[in-house]
């Protein structure tokens, strides 16, 4: 692994592209090692120099995400209101898929991964995952913004539903269209806003 690290940082990108679209599109099981190479530019025989084995790369692909996702999701700054939270949390990941666009399409790989080779590991990181959305949960603070009636909760699952949705357009997408996407995401919590908070106090 020091070796891999040595390596100038675009040759590093390089290689986790190509492993991160590599599994992201065919699962654990059936990604291969040769095409990684292929697609990165080395030998085979350089990937198992650089990870050990097929299942090191892996790990090393959950940790790398764990880390990405931990530090675009940390909130600096955290905002006040939960809807500019949620706005806020959904900018940063726009701008990590823009760096680092198969990271989406792994994650998701991820978190569907059943092989056994790997289960235990896989279930170890979406764990350390979620503690990054920590920020985005609902507080005490939150719930007294929103109308008589309406359940804060489900106000959440709806926004991660929509979420999910607009992860599967972005999936590929050009950084143009998932800046309109962005937008488009932007107007919904507005509308979503407009219509669940008590209007002549919080908007």
């Amino acid at each position: 692994m020091d070796s891999f690290i040595a390596l100038p940082e675009e040759k590093q990108e390089t290689v986790i592209g190509a492993a991160l679209a590599a599994f992201g599109r065919n699962g654990y099981k059936k990604a291969s090692t040769a095409d990684v190479a292929l697609a990165a530019g080395i030998s085979k025989g350089m990937v198992f120099h650089y990870f050990g084995t097929k299942k090191g790369l892996y790990i090393f692909l959950c940790e790398h995400c764990r880390k990405a996702m931990g530090e675009a999701l940390s909130l600096n700054g955290k905002e006040a209101d939960f809807f500019a939270r949620i706005r806020q949390s959904t900018a940063l990941k726009v701008e990590l898929l823009k760096k680092k666009p198969h990271m989406l399409e792994f994650l998701k790989s991820m978190y569907q991964e059943t092989d056994p080779e790997v289960a235990l590991e896989v279930e170890g990181f979406r764990e350390l995952i979620a503690p990054a959305q920590q920020a985005l949960l609902i507080e005490d603070e939150d719930r007294a913004k929103f109308k008589d009636g309406v359940d804060p909760e489900q106000v959440l699952k709806m926004l991660t539903w929509m979420g999910v949705g607009a992860s599967e357009e972005m999936s590929g997408a050009s950084d143009e269209k998932m800046n309109e996407l962005l937008a488009s995401f932007d107007k919904c919590i507005e509308i979503i806003k407009n219509n669940f908070y008590k209007k002549e106090e919080y908007l």
